[in-house]
């Protein structure tokens, strides 16, 4: 709440800036979205579906993302 206060017009700037990009960063989301999807005959494992995936959660989730979830369920399937 401190942080909201002491950094409140920075916070608004940054609003401000998402409200008006929002058009284009939802464009931007959807057009990923659409591409491993595109296609339903390409396997789920091809490269190029699982470039598209990894590029998806990274943009998403930050670096290493896709990585680490990965991991989370390939463990979850061996228990």
């Amino acid at each position: 709440m401190k942080y909201n206060l002491k950094h409140f017009s920075e916070l608004m700037e940054q609003a401000d800036a998402l409200a008006k990009n929002k058009d284009e960063l939802l464009k931007e989301s959807d057009d990923l979205q659409f591409r491993p999807t595109s296609d339903l005959t390409r396997s789920p494992s091809s490269e190029e579906v699982q470039e598209i995936v990894h590029e998806i959660y990274d943009k998403k989730f930050g670096n290493g993302a896709s990585e680490f979830t990965a991991c989370c369920f390939l463990a979850w399937r061996e228990q």
